[in-house]
């Protein structure tokens, strides 16, 4: 039995359960993406499996693979609900796939099958479309039962619209309006800046005509245009044609930002990546006649993206040497970035295949070629303005004024200059005194507030523990009275101090909070980190005693230690009242103590005592 027998009595089979595509009288088109059955095999001689087969997979929107080396099968049905015969346009809107081949059963009727692709000879070619092209015709009351294979060295992208004969057409007329107006554009502006060049033999204009060619030429391939209205003769030939087209676009687009950025005098380095870029190309070329075209085309993708890279780059730096003209630069390759990241995305397979993706570069690259047309322009006149402005300047002034107006200036910067650090230092000391606690030189609490709800806020919204140590020294009272009010500043100096030791090399806060008592924030810190924080303060102040005037004071602390995880309908009251409420327990408890806790309901706030 015939290998296309054999297909045939698979696809009866397989259609049992494919996706089925019911038209009338009243159909238009439908988008074929999700649940068409598919199946990918690395032997591209296999035929499909069996229906039923857990091999059989199902899409769930545009089937889009990237780079796949692999063949894939596709089958659905197509059921005829009308009485009348429906002329069905079956479009594959991606043209440079390798081989597709569409094998179709009608019930009644011979079996078709179409053999399509660019890599197909042009007299296979039924319709003259950019797009593969397949006609159906499907009697009324009747159905079609479609197995595709599809196989190709590049990107196996395969957007799918079944189209009613009449709307295809019409839709086609728009296609070919919108590539006969962009693509002529283009061209005009491509011309128009060769003859320039012809006349005023300036080479910014002519490598500006050869990138737009170039780059036409590289959508238009992409879009099947090309290879199906301008060159169809160089069918087979056209993957050679789109590593040249490539290269050349991205070399004489480095020739032209080297001279009309005037990238070489200013920028030496920049050129030499520039240089560099063009040679790469050479490279690529050199290993087009060798390599195989799925290796090529990955080559191409990066080289396209280290391309725009350095341009890029290049405009960058051109733009922060105030170079006016490097503005139109950057704007152009904005738009175009855009539009070809987005192109090169959907042609790899990262993104979605749809209208819009897949008009993406033709709209940045329309918009790049006017702005860097504009670009050229003003970079004339701006230099023509600036000869004329520095002539000007050159009779006007005297050199004994200009030495003269240097001098002022200088002294008048030096003067500024020294009287704008004095005011920064100044500002700088009020803005640390009203933020700083006289005695102990820690935060007051007025910046403690500010800091707190600020970090309470990005800690919610990260959803990152927040932890805090309130602090008290124990029988503070005492200590004043024993030893006077001066011995109690130094106990809350050196106490302060040790805080400052602990934290040193935290990302925190600590704050005079009141009196003897003193609070430490800790963002991103859990209850685990924070309790060690907290025992280090307890054993820096219960094993040494601070010392006033020669005198040891042993000095205890006690401390409350909460953590946990606030979140943006959280009171942020709810946390200090814990802290609070542990501190309590830690004086109740005994003193020179942690006690830490979870956040669970507010309660009633006791006094501390002394």
């Amino acid at each position: 039995m015939s290998r296309f027998v054999v297909l045939l009595l698979l696809i009866m089979s397989c259609s049992v359960q494919a996706l089925e595509i019911t038209v009338d009288d009243g159909f238009t088109h439908t988008s074929l993406e999700q649940g068409i059955h598919y199946w990918l095999t690395d032997d591209p001689e296999a035929l499909p499996p069996a229906a039923g087969s857990d091999q059989w997979q199902q899409s769930t929107e545009t089937l889009t693979f990237g780079f796949e080396p692999r063949t894939l099968w596709l089958t659905f049905r197509i059921v005829n609900q009308s009485r009348n015969d429906q002329t069905l346009i079956l479009d594959v809107e991606y043209p440079l796939l390798d081989e597709v081949d569409i094998n179709v059963l009608v019930p009644g009727q011979p079996p078709q099958r179409f053999e399509l692709g660019d890599r197909r000879p042009a007299e296979n070619i039924r319709i003259l479309h950019p797009h593969l092209i397949s006609v159906l015709t499907l009697p009324g009351g009747s159905q079609a039962d479609l197995m595709l294979r599809i196989k190709t060295s590049a990107t196996l992208n395969v957007p799918m619209t079944l189209w009613n004969v009449q709307d295809f057409i019409e839709v086609s007329q728009l296609s070919v309006a919108w590539y006969v107006m962009v693509y002529g554009m283009l061209v005009g502006v491509a011309l128009y800046h060769l003859l320039i060049y012809l006349q005023l033999r300036e080479a910014g204009f002519l490598w500006f005509s050869l990138f737009m060619f170039c780059l036409v030429g590289v959508f238009a391939f992409f879009q099947g245009v090309l290879t199906t209205y301008v060159v169809p003769g160089l069918r087979e030939y056209s993957n050679s044609l789109l590593v040249w087209l490539y290269v050349g676009a991205a070399a004489f687009c480095a020739l032209y930002v080297l001279r009309t950025l005037d990238v070489r005098r200013y920028r030496p380095g920049y050129a030499r990546s520039l240089y560099a870029l063009i040679a790469l190309g050479g490279v690529l070329i050199a290993l087009s006649l060798v390599i195989s075209y799925n290796v090529m085309i990955r080559l191409l993708t990066v080289y396209a993206l280290i391309s725009m890279v350095v341009v890029v780059a290049v405009q960058i730096r051109r733009s922060r040497d105030r170079y006016k003209p490097a503005y139109y630069a950057m704007a152009a390759s904005l738009f175009c970035v855009v539009g070809m990241v987005i192109t090169l995305l959907e042609k790899t397979g990262v993104i979605t295949s749809t209208m819009m993706t897949r008009s993406a570069g033709d709209v940045g690259f329309t918009l790049m070629a006017m702005l860097y047309a504009l670009m050229l322009s003003y970079r004339m006149r701006w230099e023509q303005l600036e000869r004329k402005k520095a002539q000007q300047e050159s009779l006007n002034l005297q050199a004994d004024l200009l030495d003269t107006q240097r001098q002022l200036n200088k002294e008048l910067e030096t003067l500024v200059g020294v009287r704008t650090e004095a005011l920064e230092k100044a500002n700088e000391q009020l803005r640390v005194m009203s933020v700083t606690d006289a005695l102990t030189g820690l935060s007051n609490r007025r910046y403690l507030d500010e800091y707190y709800l600020e970090k309470f806020e990005l800690m919610a919204r990260m959803r990152e523990p927040l932890g805090i140590l309130l602090a008290d020294i124990d029988h503070f009272k005492l200590i004043n009275d024993t030893y006077g009010h001066q011995a109690g500043d130094q106990c809350l100096i050196q106490v302060a101090d040790r805080i400052r030791q602990i934290i040193r090399n935290k990302d925190c806060l600590a704050a005079r909070y009141g009196g003897e008592e003193f609070i430490i924030i800790l963002p991103g810190v859990g209850q685990q980190d924070t309790l060690k924080v907290a025992n280090s303060l307890l054993n820096a102040l219960r094993y040494r005693p601070v010392s006033v005037k020669g005198q040891a004071i042993s000095v205890t602390i006690s401390i409350g230690a909460v953590a946990a995880r606030p979140k943006g309908s959280d009171d942020p009251d709810l946390l200090l009242k814990r802290a609070d409420e542990l501190l309590y327990a830690a004086k109740n408890g005994g003193r020179d103590r942690v006690v830490s806790g979870e956040l669970p309901p507010p309660q009633a706030q006791p006094t501390i005592p002394g």
